[in-house]
């Protein structure tokens, strides 16, 4: 598995699971703060069998979501600052990475059949550093990417939405010293 998507999908999955204190006011329709502690062993990390990793991430974040204009469709804002140290359990050598991100939804087009597509453009710096502190590496940028969420008949509450699928990244614009899907390269030569 690839580590950015493997940090990713868990910070995801726990930030998906944070109960929504929902206040319709002023086009606000819901705000909440979150924080992850999370702690987990992967094995044949990068696709290198026997290479059992931890992972230590811990995040926190903000959510706010609107009413835009005259649309019945939430626009979501995210803040996310978090850090993950990936630990090679054979030798102790480790990776930090720190980020500080903000996704917005740009747009919202409503596909006629009970699904929506979401242009979310998320902007942010991921900072690399290996054991002794060293700066391995920067990715830092903006990402514009699409997706599809079923609204379940109820446009402004998403609360009962599914999300469908990801159809991928539009656009990147920025430097990275390390691919941002997949930052194995430079974990494996810091980590061994």
């Amino acid at each position: 598995m690839k580590v950015s998507r493997l940090i990713v999908a868990t910070v995801t999955a726990f930030a998906a699971m944070i109960p929504v204190a929902s206040h319709a006011a002023a086009g606000r329709l819901e705000g909440f703060s979150y924080h992850d502690d999370v702690h987990f062993v992967a094995n044949d990390v990068c696709g290198v069998t026997g290479l059992s990793v931890t992972f230590d991430v811990v995040v926190d974040g903000r959510v706010l979501g609107v009413i835009r204009g005259s649309g019945p469709f939430p626009f979501y804002t995210i803040t996310q600052h978090g850090w993950a140290l990936i630990t090679n359990l054979a030798n102790g050598k480790s990776m930090t990475t720190t980020w500080n991100t903000i996704g917005k939804d740009q747009s919202i087009t409503d596909n006629g059949d009970g699904t929506i597509t979401i242009v979310e453009g998320s902007a942010g710096q991921f900072r690399f550093v290996d054991t002794d502190g060293r700066l391995v590496g920067v990715n830092a940028g903006t990402i514009w990417s699409q997706y599809v969420v079923d609204y379940a008949g109820t446009p402004s509450d998403p609360s009962d939405d599914t999300f469908v699928a990801f159809l991928g990244e539009t656009k990147f614009v920025g430097h990275e010293d390390s691919n941002h899907n997949d930052t194995c390269p430079m974990l494996l030569s810091v980590i061994g």
